[in-house]
Order: structure tokens, then C-alpha cells, then sequence
């Protein structure tokens, strides 16, 4: 796999693509030397890194949490909020003053927003026409970047690194801490605010409905304990999952409406 991996990294979407034809939409995937729940250990217990009944919950889990009326309404709502408040505004800003900017990055902003939104109720304002570096955004590309490290380096070495405290694993050490005190920040606000409030259950459809909400109230219909490190599990593993995937595909569509049909 890994060979024709490097093989075909100048079109690598296209060889995703091809491989996805050959078997039938799916295919396993295996590093020269890495087990997947040590190399992507930062992710907890998320459902990237659980197998048989703890995936099969977290999905059900995340699945109910979609298809719920009133998230609905709420991710429609902080997404077109988020377009007419940050994107465009963003977006006009850099183009009357012609200023060349990443527009990927521009994306990656509006997408992490947008998933700190609807898991967390709470909005880090990544996308600003100042284009701020906050510090737990570059963390999470950080993390990103050592966990696919880990994924080509043997254990041993990226091991040695870590008890070391040097390069990749040293990076992700401080990446690790600073995402997860921005994370379980948010979480405590959030469970905070919903107990002042006396229910955790929102009273009308356009009152917040994320996934810390959503979860207090399986707490209260169903007498479960969700404690914040499942929470902050989750909350990374959406991260993963929804920011670079959203940023890559909006950023491709704009690519592909800028270039004649006849060079595709």
C-alpha cells in the first residue's frame, strides 16, 4: 500500500479514487510499522479509535445527535450566521484591498468554528479579517501532523523521541496540552451555564442544541454519566473528521468553478 502511496503523490485524490472503484468503496489501509490507537493516541477513546460495542455507541450516539429537529435548526442557523458574519465579510475585506491569502486556510478557520460550535456551544473567532493565530488552532494542526509522523516512523523511534522530549514528539506534547485546556475550558463553561440554568433541555428550537447539550440531556432522560473526558474524545475526533475535510472539499469547489470543464 505504502509504495503506491508514494508513487502516485503528485495525484493522490485521483489514486484515493481509483483504489475506492477497484474495492468497492472500501479498503484497509496499513502503515509501514504503526497500530492505529498508539499512533492516533491524542484522540482518546473517540470513535477513530474504538472498535465493537464503544463504536457502535458513539455512532448511534452521533448519529441521534444529527438527525435531532432541533440540532437541525441549529447547525443551519450558526453556519449561515458564521457565512454572513465571518466568511464574507473576510472574504470582501481581502478583496478590496487585494490582499493574496490562503484560501484553504480561510476555510480551515470557518470550519473549525463552525465544529467548536456545534460540539462545544462556543465560538474561538478563528475567522476574523484580522486572521488572528490562535493558539489552539495551530495546536490542532500540530497534533495532526505528529500523529501522522508517528504513523510512518517506527514505534521505537517516535517512542525514544517521546521519552527524549524531542522534535515531532515533543511538539505534540505541548500541541496535546494546549488543545486539551482550550477543549475541557469549553466543556466546563458549557456544563456550567446549563446547570445555572436549571434544565439542560433548551425550551424553544432557537436555543443552543451542540453536542454537550444534547448529551446533559441523555443525562437527564435516561440517567447516564458522561464525563468530560468522553466529551473532550469527542470532541476532537469531530474536529478531526469535519475541518480538513470541509476546508479541502470547499476549496476544491471554488477551484472547480474557476477552471473550464473542458480541462477537466
Amino acid at each position: 500500500m505504502l509504495p503506491g502511496v508514494l508513487q502516485n503523490t503528485s495525484h493522490l485524490h485521483e489514486y484515493g479514487t481509483w483504489l475506492l472503484k477497484q474495492y468497492g468503496g472500501t479498503f484497509e489501509f496499513k502503515g509501514p510499522w504503526g497500530q492505529v490507537p498508539r499512533d492516533f493516541e491524542p484522540l482518546g477513546d473517540g470513535i477513530f479509535n474504538s472498535d465493537s460495542d464503544t463504536w457502535k455507541y458513539q455512532r448511534k450516539l452521533i448519529h441521534s445527535l444529527i438527525k435531532h429537529s432541533r440540532f437541525e435548526l441549529f447547525f443551519e442557523q450558526l453556519v449561515k450566521g458564521k457565512v454572513e458574519k465571518s466568511l464574507i465579510p473576510v472574504l470582501d475585506h481581502v478583496s478590496n484591498l487585494e490582499i493574496e491569502v490562503d484560501l484553504q486556510d480561510i476555510f480551515q478557520r470557518f470550519a473549525f468554528d463552525n465544529v467548536c460550535l456545534m460540539v462545544l456551544g462556543f465560538d474561538p473567532n478563528c475567522l476574523t479579517i484580522e486572521l488572528p493565530e490562535a493558539a489552539h488552532a495551530k495546536a490542532f494542526d500540530q497534533m495532526e501532523e505528529s500523529m501522522l509522523y508517528r504513523h510512518i516512523l517506527p514505534e521505537c523511534c517516535w517512542k525514544l523521541q517521546r521519552w527524549l522530549q524531542i522534535g515531532r514528539e515533543k511538539e505534540l506534547s505541548s500541541a496535546w496540552k494546549i488543545l486539551d485546556q482550550f477543549i475541557y475550558k469549553c466543556i466546563s463553561s458549557r456544563r456550567e451555564d446549563l446547570s445555572q440554568s436549571g434544565t439542560p433541555i433548551p425550551k424553544t428550537e432557537e436555543e443552543k442544541f451542540d453536542l454537550v447539550t444534547a448529551l446533559e440531556q441523555q443525562v437527564e432522560e435516561m440517567g447516564i454519566n458522561i464525563s468530560n473526558k468522553f466529551l473532550r474524545d469527542t470532541t476532537v475526533n469531530l474536529m478531526v473528521a469535519g475541518r480538513d475535510t470541509i476546508s479541502v472539499a470547499l476549496t476544491w469547489f471554488l477551484d472547480c468553478c474557476n477552471t473550464p470543464i473542458c480541462g477537466r
